[in-house]
């Protein structure tokens, strides 16, 4: 199984994404600012290494110590240990790791208002269908990955 993450907007305050699996989306996603800013002095961001790089990452369902339940874990990402698709709903919410939900307010928005911060909604439902999804395809012997990929301005 492939499930896609293509970025579509990053801003000060978050990456924004789109979320597909076998070429149907699934939902979008917030993910902290790529790179190294500033921003990260005032904004109290968890990461100070921002979103993980572009690639293919393989993907398993493991017991989340943090969370207290099983959660999807990408394999093998370069810098970063314990990147998760975990529930949350904004940038604060996350230390590196992909956030999955609905956009709040269309894509344009956080576009056009530099101080808008990316948020979604619906993010444990989204969660719990990804996770869901995931066991399912494991359970069947098959290989699940992620692919990261850019399609931004």
């Amino acid at each position: 199984m492939l499930i896609t993450l293509r970025r579509t907007l990053y801003t000060a305050n978050g990456t924004i994404g789109r979320i597909d699996i076998d070429g149907k989306e699934i939902c979008r996603s917030i993910e902290p600012n790529r790179g190294w800013g500033t921003y990260r002095e005032w904004s109290g961001q968890k990461s100070e290494k921002g979103c993980i790089p572009q690639g293919w990452y393989g993907v398993t369902i493991s017991e989340s110590p943090k969370f207290g339940r099983e959660l999807p874990i990408l394999m093998d990402v370069p810098g970063f240990d314990g990147i998760r698709i975990h529930a949350g709903n904004t940038y604060k919410h996350t230390a590196g790791c992909i956030l999955p939900g609905e956009l709040c307010m269309p894509e344009n928005y956080y576009r056009e208002k530099e101080n808008a911060v990316p948020t979604v909604f619906e993010s444990r439902k989204r969660e719990g269908e990804l996770t869901k999804i995931i066991k399912s395809a494991l359970k069947k012997g098959e290989y699940v990955y992620i692919r990261i990929t850019e399609e931004t301005n």
